[in-house]
């Protein structure tokens, strides 16, 4: 069955996220789209002269965005990792592979991009005002990375029964149950692959400036297989990995009462003595008004875990007990 293409203009924003689609609506918009949905896709290149001819601004790190099709309908949302100003003579071999578009190494990359290009040189040269404007192997090309974050299924994401749709905040009722919570599981992946679970102990903190909400654990001094906490397996895996999970449930007898919810987070590690001082310090009173057993812990000369939330997840009933 051919892909359902929908004339004019195409939306510049969904969900409340920037939004757009790779190519031009058609097979290879679509085939793109499912490359994303399967992980082949990671990297997206566009000439610089397009930024420009559209008066838009580069991609930044950090920055999310919703994919969608021929029909105009959103797919996924993605997340930008990296930006870089290349040249269409020096992408190399390995962004060539990331574009999972087949691509043997870079010179396939090249004549690929330049063939579908150079489709678009009378807009080129008119959006610029320069009738001599051609590609050559120094003309300037934006390569992006990104990651899937959600796919997005009937103007939802990654919906399921019973679940309620992902979002990127917490409500009220959600931020009081996870404030409430003496515990959570901590998820973060090995370098075999393999999910590590472990309970931790921790505290919401302040929104970072993003918007974003983050919750910070301690590395505390419980017995623990080596007095270093910087080799135990979670904090290898974070620095190794930082994409994980936090799990916060609530189990009763009740099943009415059920309830959990499931935060995607961005690890990182504060140091002790680093710019992230004051943060450091907050949270580390808060994590002892929340945990006295922390006032005989140093956690002042050790490393505390942040965890800024990405999307969130929910089910069951959250209501305070």
């Amino acid at each position: 069955m051919l892909p359902v293409v929908v004339a004019g203009p195409e939306p510049k924003s969904m969900l409340g996220l920037p939004a757009f689609g790779f190519a031009e609506p058609g097979p290879l918009r679509d085939d793109l789209t499912a490359a994303v949905l399967s992980g082949r896709k990671v990297a997206t290149s566009s000439l610089l002269v397009d930024y420009i001819v559209d008066r838009e601004e580069l991609p930044t790190v950090g920055r999310r965005s919703v994919i969608f099709d021929s029909a105009l309908q959103p797919i996924a949302v993605i997340e930008t990792t990296a930006v870089r100003l290349a040249t269409i003579g020096t992408v190399d071999d390995a962004f060539a592979h990331a574009e999972g578009e087949g691509f043997a190494d870079a010179l396939a990359w090249r004549v690929a991009h330049e063939s579908y290009w150079n489709g678009y040189l009378t807009e080129y040269r008119d959006g610029l005002a320069d009738p001599g404007f051609s590609l050559t192997a120094s003309t300037p090309v934006v390569c992006e990375t990104f990651r899937l974050v959600a796919r997005i299924d009937g103007g939802t994401w990654d919906r399921q029964p019973g679940i309620a749709e992902p979002s990127l905040r917490l409500d009220s009722t959600e931020l009081a149950f996870v404030s409430a919570a003496r515990s959570a599981i901590l998820a973060t992946t090995s370098a075999t692959g393999r999910s590590r679970l472990v309970p931790i102990c921790f505290v919401v903190g302040e929104d970072g400036l993003d918007g974003r909400l983050r919750l910070h654990s301690a590395l505390d001094d419980k017995p623990k297989a080596s007095s270093d906490p910087r080799v135990l397996a979670r904090v290898r895996d974070l620095l190794a990995r930082p994409d994980a999970s936090l799990l916060v449930d609530r189990w009763s007898e009740d099943w009415d009462r059920l309830g959990w919810l499931r935060l995607d987070v961005r690890g990182a590690i504060l140091e002790p003595r680093t710019s992230a001082g004051d943060e450091r310090s907050g949270a580390i009173l808060a994590l002892r008004a929340k945990y006295p057993q922390y006032a005989a812990h140093r956690l002042e000369e050790r490393p505390i875990l942040r965890f800024t939330v990405e999307r969130v997840v929910a089910w069951g009933n959250l209501d305070p007990d």
